[in-house]
């Protein structure tokens, strides 16, 4: 199961009577959506569930998601917005030694990623500052207030100047001299009254776009933490610690080839090698000394197992050949040898006794006229294959064929 890359929100819609309002985004319950109705001023209401609303899930939520929304009060006049609620909490529990099927995972990884477009869509409607700024995102809005104020009163202070000048330009109408030369420097005040207000307003407009830069920048800083947080130490999709099958070769430094290789601590490998020693207090099985390690390699080709020098490196396995699935977390790295099933039987052949066929032998019989000549002497043939190999009667069943590729190990973030 995947979860596509969309908005956990659907509309705003035109109320229209009798209408269904869609939506496209995965759900696991029909409560896992809510439904804003929007009114003509403005005013936002979240509208309750089976009371004034009603949700339909499609049926397959993996390949068809979302479903749609019908009303059951009259909203004339309003918009409808729909929007995601899944919870934020998590129910899979895994553990040791217990099996899971595949899809326990796909739906605890959904959820996740559902969890994350969720915040997603809720921080892009935030303010945010730019990652080296001290100002947080309170003291932001509040200086662009304290600055719309700022402009309101610098305009309310310049329309009380230009006032003031009219009333003096009348009182000095009396004296045609004093009241130019107290008409032009009220004109004057006037004039940088008014240049100040633009100045102001010019600042404030500028303030607000800044504004607007760094709330983009904050949203896009919670998407890259909310994708790290939810993701872990995924690496395109991968863990550390991952086996990975390919059938090209992958030169990516994040990967390594299973091929015994000694990886020193520090640098790149550093995470890798306090994850794997990690799990020896859980896992002992996982590792063998490097004598042993050694002995496998040179008896067999191969070692399933790692070699882990504390603090030091830790050794990879190395793996070639058919590889076998198991369920069972305390044979993990352990080697099966090849073997066969054993080939037997026997032909007793005589005078007296007949003889018999047994197993992969038979007798050629000689008819001549009708009737079974035999010789005078005993005669006994016996077959056991493993007297020729030991791979025979070493198995119950034949290695099925296999397709040759690389086998990867995820070493780092």
């Amino acid at each position: 199961m995947t979860v596509e890359s969309i908005a956990r929100k659907a509309g705003p819609y035109e109320f229209t009577e009798g209408a269904s309002y869609p939506f496209y985004f995965k759900i696991f319950e029909k409560t896992d959506v809510y439904v804003v109705v929007t009114d003509d001023t403005g005013v936002e209401t979240t509208i309750e569930t089976d009371t004034d609303y009603r949700v339909v899930m499609n049926e397959n939520q993996d390949n068809d998601a979302g479903g749609y929304v019908t009303l059951l009060q009259d909203y004339t006049g309003s918009k409808i917005t729909i929007g995601s609620q899944v919870p934020y909490d998590q129910g899979v529990n895994i553990t040791n030694k217990g099996g899971f099927y595949p899809s326990t995972l796909n739906k605890a990884y959904d959820k996740l990623t559902i969890l994350c477009q969720q915040l997603v869509e809720q921080v892009s409607r935030c303010v945010k500052t730019d990652i080296s700024s001290s100002v947080k995102p309170d003291e932001l809005l509040d200086s662009l207030y304290e600055s719309a104020s700022s402009a309101a009163n610098s305009a309310s202070v310049s329309a009380n100047a230009a006032e003031e000048a009219k009333k003096s330009a009348q009182s000095a109408a009396n004296s045609e001299l004093q009241a130019q030369s107290l008409y032009d420097s009220m004109e004057e005040q006037l004039q940088g009254a008014v240049q100040e207000a633009t100045q102001s307003a010019e600042n404030s407009a500028q303030e607000a776009i800044i504004a607007k830069e760094e709330a983009a920048q904050i949203v896009n800083q919670a998407v890259e933490d909310a994708v790290s947080q939810a993701n872990g130490r995924v690496i395109a999709g991968r863990y550390v610690g991952e086996i990975i099958y390919s059938l090209l070769p992958v030169t990516v430094a994040n990967v390594h080839l299973l091929d015994g290789s000694l990886l020193s601590a520090g640098g790149i490998y550093d995470a890798f090698i306090s994850h794997v020693s990690g799990l020896q207090e859980d896992y002992p099985g996982l590792f063998v000394t490097e004598d042993e390690w050694q002995s496998s390699v040179s008896t067999y080709g191969v070692c399933g197992k790692f070699v882990y020098t504390e603090s030091v490196s830790l050794r990879l396995p190395k793996v070639t050949g058919f590889i076998e699935g198991t369920l069972d977390v305390g044979v993990l790295g352990d080697l099966v040898e090849a073997g066969l099933p054993n080939i037997t039987g026997n032909i007793s052949q005589g005078v007296q006794s007949g003889g018999t066929d047994d197993g992969a032998l038979y007798r050629s019989k000689e008819v001549i006229n009708g009737v079974f000549i035999a010789g005078n002497q005993q005669v006994a043939l016996y077959l056991d294959a493993s007297r020729a190999n030991p791979i025979y009667g070493n198995s119950a069943t034949v290695q099925p064929q296999s397709i040759k590729g690389y086998l990867y190990i995820v070493v780092a973030t």
